[in-house]
């Protein structure tokens, strides 16, 4: 992991490089990492919950990341599926939690 002008320069085990820097997102103004890829697209990453050290950040990138392809993959293979319902395409009026039983 690189320093860059006000951000991070992270690499994933998969080769993929991003420019890592915190922002505030959205009404809430939470504070995101924002990602940039190589390609320059722009992700908005995990919430930014305190400074952390370079293993740690890198650890919390490469996690996001596969998660995120992940979750791509998912959603490219369920529009395939067009005769099923999609558990996403449901819409909630008010918000829900889980709760544990």
């Amino acid at each position: 992991m690189e320093t860059a002008s006000e951000g991070f320069i992270v690499s994933t085990d998969d080769g993929w490089t991003f420019y890592c820097s915190v922002a505030e997102v959205g009404a809430a103004r939470e504070r995101r990492w924002i990602l940039i890829s190589a390609n320059r697209q722009l992700h908005v990453g995990p919430k930014w919950t305190r400074m952390l050290l370079e293993p740690q950040l890198r650890q919390l990138v490469n996690d996001w990341w596969l998660d995120e392809k992940h979750g791509a993959r998912a959603v490219a293979a369920r529009e395939q599926r067009t005769s099923e319902p999609s558990r996403s395409a449901l819409r909630h009026d008010r918000p829900f939690r889980y709760v544990a039983r």
